[in-house]
């Protein structure tokens, strides 16, 4: 789980911690195992920068918070390129541009984003498609 501690926050790591040790600790092993290697491939900044139709290899959720991530940074420092909405206004309202992956996942427990470890890799057309 190193590779994956700087993209999730604390809390999400300790309750991880916690189901690998539990009945179901084959499935979150290998749901945690993909869930690196995709991060380990995703694109790097502005590797996909101009593409109309970037994938999304991450989300994060928080209240009324939802990040899409496209790209990590190039040195696997935790800033990534995407899109972000506040308030729950949806993909189709967002704003584009880097954010700092610690400070979604560092603002306490009420409050931190959190990693959607069933998220599936898609385009951002298929996301989009169909919101106002």
């Amino acid at each position: 789980m190193n590779e994956l501690s700087t993209f999730m926050s604390r809390e999400q790591r300790a309750t991880l911690s916690q189901m690998l040790h539990g009945a179901e600790r084959n499935g979150y092993a290998d749901t945690l195992l993909a869930l690196a290697e995709r991060i380990k491939i995703m694109p790097v900044s502005n590797e996909a920068n101009g593409l109309e139709d970037a994938v999304v290899h991450l989300r994060y959720f928080a209240a009324n918070c939802e990040w899409w991530i496209t790209e990590k940074h190039a040195q696997g420092v935790p800033q990534a390129q995407g899109w972000v909405t506040l308030n729950g206004a949806g993909i189709a309202r967002a704003d584009r541009g880097y954010v700092r992956i610690a400070e979604i996942v560092a603002n306490g427990a009420a409050l931190c984003g959190e990693l959607d470890l069933h998220w599936v890799p898609k385009k951002v057309s298929e996301i989009t498609r169909g919101k106002p």
